[in-house]
């Protein structure tokens, strides 16, 4: 009965008019791409470097002193995670089934979780075992998705070294007050933020990323913003967060 309940209100959900579709906020008026990528267990969303609102870009500048003092080049788009803060920061190799309990049966300290791609995400994902959306939004909808996930960080915003995937990664700090847990994890934390820009999308059904890849195919469905770019790969290169 209680899976039932959920399924049938990830289905009822509408739409914020206010906010999504762009075509019904502000017809002809330019959109905003973001992109929701889905691993396994995962997932996460990217926004372009050149096309964030002022308080995000903002916060955002330590990480960008930080690619620079790397030598490394500048992100053009940078992909946003969120997990529980032992599991996600244990390097691989050491992630126990103990560290996995304690993630999912009580709430957790967080951490965010931030990549810079050098290319645009179908570029830079084409080999891997990942899954790719892209989603237009109005201007609202992409403002109302930044403040989510600046409520997610902390301020000002720390950076912490390394991130998983090398010179190109770091984790940020996470709002205390943000807390994971099985009912709150990274999924959900993707799904709420669709769900700030306006998308008919239920969090409390994202429990797994599948349930993000099935609603999002389930949104294109019925508006043009939302299309799949790419599913996951039969004999991909894995990414294992």
């Amino acid at each position: 009965m209680v899976a039932a309940t959920i399924v049938l209100s990830a289905g009822c959900r509408s739409a914020d008019r206010s906010k999504f579709p762009p075509s019904w906020v502000a017809p002809g008026e330019p959109t905003h791409a973001v992109y929701v990528t889905t691993n396994h267990w995962h997932a996460g969303i990217i926004l372009a470097d050149d096309d964030l609102p002022p308080r995000l870009d903002a916060a955002l500048q330590p990480w960008r002193d930080e690619l620079s003092n790397r030598n490394q080049t500048p992100a053009a788009f940078h992909e946003f995670g969120w997990g529980d803060d032992a599991y996600y920061k244990a390097p691989a190799g050491t992630k126990t089934s103990g560290m996995t309990l304690s993630a999912m049966l009580w709430p957790t300290r967080s951490i965010n979780h931030v990549w810079g791609l050098d290319q645009s995400p179908s570029q830079f994902f084409a080999d891997y075992d990942v899954a790719i959306f892209r989603v237009d939004l109005s201007t609202a909808g992409r403002d109302a998705l930044a403040d989510f996930l600046l409520t997610r960080l902390t301020e000002p915003v720390a950076v912490e070294l390394p991130g998983v995937y090398g010179d190109r990664s770091a984790f940020l700090t996470a709002n205390p007050r943000r807390q994971y847990h099985a009912l709150h994890n990274c999924n959900h934390m993707v799904a709420d933020a669709l769900a700030a820009a306006g998308l008919p999308i239920s969090p409390i059904y994202a429990v797994h990323s599948v349930n993000i890849e099935y609603q999002l195919d389930r949104i294109a469905r019925n508006y043009g913003e939302v299309t799949r770019l790419q599913s996951r790969l039969e004999n991909p290169e894995s990414i294992n967060d």
